[in-house]
């Protein structure tokens, strides 16, 4: 039982999704797909909840069209993904992969890096978790660019500087750390191309904290490769799980982590307790919080 009341079921990955999920009110899903296909076949469906704030993989106008309500977290997790950033902006600047190595030659003081403070960073997206990233940033000493839709005066103590997609090339110039927040869709697909990496200062780093999809991959691998790109540290993947065997992973320049910047102790509390009031409210009927 959940809350007391609900029945809970556990998907089973082995199993096929759409059998499991008819019959039931709610899906609380992570990176599952839900296209029409799989919501058609699930007619007592009234709400999909994501764990986190992508809703990229539902067919949203399936959704729509069979009554269905799309919900998501997008600042329950913000705290923990602001944190992760910093930490990967710092593994990257210390050059935190070479440790073992040193340590196993028997070597010290090594490896140096850089530091962050004075450095300036560029954050792509600025939502509840490109917003308290910022705030971490600026309380580093950092100057903060900012990549938004419009801009606004209520970003005017967030960040030192604004810009639209049309100027984007002009501020990836200027960073010495890119950080990726964005959500995915038709026009931030490959945002970051070939000429987006080719503006990036020599030698800055890049941090992937949304989607993988909106980085082309064939052009993240020549910035690595010809060493344009200082490092990069990827917290999404093109196909996950990631293959632990694939070339990124085991690239000198490249840390991969397995999705897990918004997850914490905190804020997966935070986020049941969010899903759970929005179930409450569902049975209720009264609004749900977070509806995309």
């Amino acid at each position: 039982m959940l809350a007391g009341r609900h029945e809970l079921s556990v998907l089973d990955r082995s199993r096929p999704i759409a059998e499991q999920i008819a019959g039931h009110d709610v899906w609380v899903f992570g990176p599952d797909k839900a296209p029409r296909e799989l919501l058609a076949a699930a007619p007592s469906l009234k709400l999909l909840h994501q764990v986190g704030s992508g809703v990229d993989g539902v067919d949203r106008v399936a959704a729509a069209e069979f009554g269905i309500a799309v919900a998501a977290i997008a600042d329950v997790n913000s705290n923990a993904v602001a944190e992760t950033c910093l930490n990967l902006m710092l593994t990257l600047t210390r050059q935190m992969r070479d440790i073992p190595a040193v340590l196993s030659s028997g070597r010290k003081n090594r490896p140096i890096g850089g530091e962050i403070r004075g450095a300036t960073v560029a954050i792509l997206g600025l939502g509840a978790s490109g917003s308290a990233t910022a705030r971490l940033c600026r309380a580093m000493g950092m100057q903060v660019l900012a990549l938004v839709r419009e801009k606004s005066e209520r970003y005017a103590g967030l960040v030192d500087k604004q810009f639209v997609v049309a100027e984007l090339h002009e501020m990836l110039g200027q960073a010495d750390f890119h950080v990726v927040l964005l959500s995915l869709n038709e026009s931030t697909n490959k945002l970051l191309d070939r000429a987006a990496f080719e503006a990036m200062l020599p030698g800055s780093y890049l941090i992937n904290l949304a989607r993988a999809q909106i980085i082309d991959r064939p052009a993240l691998e020549w910035a690595l490769d010809s060493e344009h790109l200082g490092a990069a540290a990827l917290d999404v993947f093109w196909k996950e799980p990631v293959d632990p065997r694939d070339r990124l992973v085991e690239h000198p320049r490249c840390t991969v982590t397995p999705h897990m910047a918004g997850f914490t102790n905190n804020s997966i509390d935070g986020v049941c307790r969010r899903i759970l009031n929005n179930i409450d409210a569902l049975e209720a009927g009264r609004p749900l919080t977070g509806v995309v």
